[in-house]
């Protein structure tokens, strides 16, 4: 019935219509008939469809609900924010409030499962998400990409932080994204360089994909190219040391301390102990105390200009 729904919506010029069963090209050749004359109807009529397959849409901001979620969801616990997530699978959109509901871990702007892509696929919600000043960034779990080029020119057009998980990388995630949303995925090697070159952060799991979005979304003004120099404060020189190893696996490095800074942080060290990053401030510590050191470690190192993060 849903294409009989769908032509009826549109004679009524009605705008656009929001598919949320299941039931279309993820079950195969009599599904993908049925998405196929959906389609149809709205190349035909210019009417907008979003899904099939998906959980639809929650703004937070406003407090809409064109979902299957309970607007209940208002009175345990889900908060307003300005990260906003596209994900092409409905349960997991579905997982991720719950998630957030449950932690009170993060403030959302927008949600948007969009399923198997009939029409309004991540590229009208992305365009839609860089130009919504509710946005500060945007979080995205994908199993393909309908138009990549264009994926990537919006990415590198925006200051906005994006942050993406793909699902589908391997072989047999790929055979796994077929029968979810009818998803063909691209090699994970291509994907994870097209990201990188575009600005885009990859995230390697679901829990880093809102780490890292609410992390950014704290600091957008801080543009993903202004490099990846860091200063680690630390407690412990052990600590420093297995800071510096995990980030070396991860491309980042550690910055070269300006004279200035060495001579700042000199002042609240023992003479037989020159700074260096990391930084161990136990030292400092047992001669200064806790607030000198640390007030006095971060006021430096975040002046020199060779930090980009500490």
């Amino acid at each position: 019935m849903v294409p009989w729904v769908i032509e009826d919506c549109a004679k009524r010029k009605i705008p656009g219509v929001m598919i949320q069963s299941a039931g279309f090209s993820e079950i195969g050749t009599l599904g993908e008939a049925l998405q196929q004359d959906g389609k149809q109807i709205a190349d035909k009529t210019g009417i907008r469809l979003w899904g099939p397959n998906c959980m639809g849409l929650i703004d937070a901001g406003r407090r809409f609900v064109f979902s299957t979620v309970t607007p209940s969801i208002w009175d345990t616990g889900l908060t307003s924010g300005n990260i906003s997530l596209i994900a092409q699978s409905g349960m997991l959109a579905g997982a991720f409030l719950i998630d957030l509901m449950s932690n009170g871990t993060m403030g959302i702007a927008k949600v948007c499962s969009i399923g198997n892509k009939m029409d309004v696929n991540e590229n009208d919600l992305l365009e839609y998400l860089i130009d919504d000043p509710n946005t500060s960034a945007i979080g995205l779990y994908l199993e393909s990409f309908v138009d990549c080029r264009r994926f990537m020119k919006l990415a590198r057009g925006t200051k906005k932080s994006i942050v993406i998980l793909n699902g589908g990388k391997t072989a047999r995630g790929a055979a796994a994204a077929l029968s979810h949303t009818a998803s063909l995925s691209a090699n994970g090697v291509i994907v994870s360089g097209a990201m990188a070159q575009a600005g885009i952060v990859e995230a390697g799991g679901f829990y880093q994909l809102t780490d890292y979005c609410k992390t950014l979304g704290m600091y957008p003004e801080i543009p993903f190219q202004s490099g990846n120099r860091v200063a680690v404060l630390t407690y412990t020189g052990a600590a420093g040391i297995v800071s510096a190893d995990i980030m070396d696996k991860h491309g980042l490095v550690l910055s070269e301390f300006s004279a200035i800074t060495l001579n700042e942080l000199q002042t609240v060290f023992p003479e037989w102990m020159p700074p260096s990053n990391p930084v161990d401030m136990w030292p400092g510590i047992i001669l200064n105390g806790s607030k000198k050191v640390y007030g006095k470690a971060m006021e430096a190192v975040c002046a020199d200009p060779a930090v980009t993060y500490s």
